[in-house]
């Protein structure tokens, strides 16, 4: 045999055996065919008559075959999932499934609930009971997919396809019966004009969402590791234990209470349909983002960033860049400075970052005052004193929402004041927790009134602060 050390035949092939991924394969043929390159040098410096070298050069060659065979299979296989069609991220993986949860009429089921007649609403019927199997459990009310408070899909390319026709009165004459008596009132619903309602931030910033959940839920999390130390010659090394705790997240409720008249039910639309799915949704996501911020934490309630134990609590300064730089170095200097970071304040502390001026009277801007990380505003971020107004910085994707189940819509029609104007009382309800990973991902200060923060960003006449 030569001096060169040729890699034998059994561990290349163990090797690929245990290859799964195309470029592992083509690396270990390549390594064959540097063993062959190998052996037929080793013969040309032995002479063919070598029978162990014929037999090796033999073995590595089927061994090729083999490999060369295997790994256009893989390529085949691999082009065949790279053609084909993706799963949306966030579905279920059923397109079907996720197809009719978005065409589900919240105010059909509500309607059929009710007993009004003349309203099918089979399809949500079926929706309804497919949820309840899925979820294994009974619902108080109507099981209503979440996928169903989205504008996206039919609802929005129903919304597209609605003409408005607009015409102008211009007819005023005689003052006995102007011809504008014959042009009639037109109430156009996609022009629909929603209330004012704080913005959403939570999940923009990259919170964590498990859904589908059944039981309590216990996530293990270390709590301190191994430490190491140096030690002198024939003696003890330092030992150190790990430590170890859990994230428990439990049900808690959310609910809202939503009157519809009878009207509104018999004559639906995709616009009113629209105007439902908005509200309910809009209202619940808001208790989520709120009880994520500055939620008090409970029996009932979750417990928001700013009362979770471990998570720091920055004193309280005058509001400027300083200010901002000890918050983000609070969770850097516990190895925290990582993932999805940014900012969450008050609508208020917006105002007063915004009067922060340089010595030249140059407003710093956002960008500058928040070092380059995202910084979102809504008036969901506030508290009870002294926490009226936090300033929450961190990494959100240590922020975790678990829901237990989907929108539970109870329709009663029965309610005393509903009852007795025809109308139909509707209770929306979720059952989710929050918790963090790890608290010291996060900072915040506590601020109190607007006045004072405005006071605390007002530069002085000499521009000098």
């Amino acid at each position: 045999m030569p001096a060169t050390t040729i890699t034998s035949p059994d561990e290349l092939r163990s090797r690929f055996t245990r290859a799964r991924r195309l470029p592992q394969m083509l690396e270990i043929r390549d390594q064959v065919r540097a063993a062959i390159r190998q052996t037929s040098d080793a013969m040309d410096d032995e002479g063919d008559g070598s029978a162990e070298l014929s037999a090796l050069f033999t073995q590595l060659k089927a061994l090729l075959d083999e490999i060369d065979s295997r790994v256009n299979r893989q390529a085949t296989i691999d082009d065949l999932d790279r053609r084909a069609q993706g799963n949306p991220l966030g579905g279920s993986g059923d397109a079907l499934w996720d197809r009719q949860c978005a065409e589900f009429s919240i105010v059909r089921a509500v309607a059929a609930a009710a007993g009004i007649s003349g309203i099918d609403a089979g399809r949500e019927r079926e929706t309804s009971n497919e949820l309840a199997r899925r979820a294994d459990r009974s619902f108080a009310g109507i099981p209503v997919p979440v996928r169903a408070l989205s504008h996206n899909g039919p609802m929005r390319e129903a919304l597209a396809r609605r003409n408005v026709e607009q015409r102008v009165i211009t007819t005023t004459l005689p003052a006995g019966g102007p011809g504008g008596a014959l042009v009639p009132t037109y109430l156009d619903p996609t022009q629909y004009i929603d209330a004012l309602r704080p913005a959403m931030v939570v999940r923009a910033l990259g919170a964590r969402v498990l859904s589908d959940l059944k039981a309590n839920l216990d996530l293990p999390r270390m709590k301190q590791q191994t430490t190491y130390g140096w030690f002198a010659e024939n003696a003890a090394i330092p030992t150190s234990d790990e430590q170890f705790d859990k994230l428990s997240l439990r049900p808690k409720h959310a609910g809202a209470i939503l009157e519809v008249s009878r009207n509104m039910l018999q004559q639906s639309t995709p616009d009113i349909e629209a105007i439902v799915r908005d509200d309910l949704s809009q209202v619940l996501a808001r208790a989520v983002d709120s009880a994520a911020l500055v939620g008090a934490g409970g029996a009932t309630t979750p417990t928001g960033i700013i009362f979770t134990a471990g998570v720091t609590a920055v004193t309280a300064a005058a509001v400027g860049y300083d200010l901002l730089v000890n918050i983000t170095t609070a969770p850097a200097q516990l190895n925290a400075l990582d993932g999805s970071l940014g900012w969450v304040a008050n609508m208020a502390v917006r105002g007063a970052l915004l009067k922060l001026k340089d010595g030249m009277q140059r407003p710093y801007g956002l960008d500058v005052l928040g070092q380059g990380f995202p910084m979102m505003f809504t008036t969901l971020c506030a508290a009870a004193a002294p926490n009226d107004y936090p300033i929450i910085f961190g990494n959100f994707s240590d922020l975790i929402i678990g829901f237990w189940s989907e929108l539970d819509l109870l329709v009663n029609p029965y309610e005393s004041t509903a009852y007795s104007k025809g109308n139909v009382q509707l209770r929306g309800a979720m059952t989710l927790d929050i918790g963090l990973r790890h608290p010291q991902s996060f900072a915040f200060c506590p601020l109190t009134a607007p006045t004072a923060l405005e006071a605390a960003a007002a530069p002085a006449p000499n521009g000098k602060r």
